[in-house]
């Protein structure tokens, strides 16, 4: 098997796409987020350009000039300016390339770039029963703070929504 070759960059407008489908792959699992429908592309662009990178970057890694997966940092409780020095973070990787390291070397740049920009806590909220990411979590140091018991409802079925949290 040939090696990968992996880049982490800040993302373009012409990823915007790629972006969106990862995303909308995430929906199709049933587990990864609340939402339910697929984005939209217009969505999905209006959502790109709220996500300036010197205040809420979003990064993907591309393997082999193909992007694989995305990283980003939004606001928590936007609008609420007492929570303007904590972020939440979400990250997503293509189903072709899960089990590889991306979601790890997309965590560990986000949070440094979260420590760039001088936030204090990062949020991560995520379904009880996502283990791969519990583990990632707390291999860069989150902690479980929080459990919204039975908060989600897909399709029938209930999940908890874990709150996990890193000071930075």
């Amino acid at each position: 098997m040939k090696a990968m070759s992996k880049t982490i960059r800040l993302a373009e407008k012409d990823d915007i796409e790629a972006i969106n489908n990862i995303y909308n792959q995430a929906i199709d699992t049933r587990c990864s987020t609340g939402d339910l429908e697929h984005y939209s592309l217009e969505y999905r662009k209006e959502w790109f350009e709220s996500h300036t990178p010197d205040k809420y970057p979003v990064l993907v890694c591309e393997v082999d000039n193909q992007v694989a997966g995305w990283a980003c940092l939004s606001p928590y409780r936007n609008g609420r300016t007492g929570f303007r020095h904590t972020i939440e973070v979400s990250y997503y990787v293509h189903n072709n390339f899960k089990q590889r390291g991306l979601g790890s070397l997309l965590l560990k740049s986000i949070i440094d770039k979260a420590r760039e920009l001088n936030y204090r806590v990062i949020v991560a909220m995520l379904f009880h029963t996502n283990t791969g990411s519990i583990k990632l979590l707390e291999k860069y140091g989150f902690e479980k703070w929080g459990c919204l018991y039975d908060a989600i409802d897909i399709d029938g079925v209930v999940f908890n929504h874990l709150c996990y949290g890193l000071k930075v």
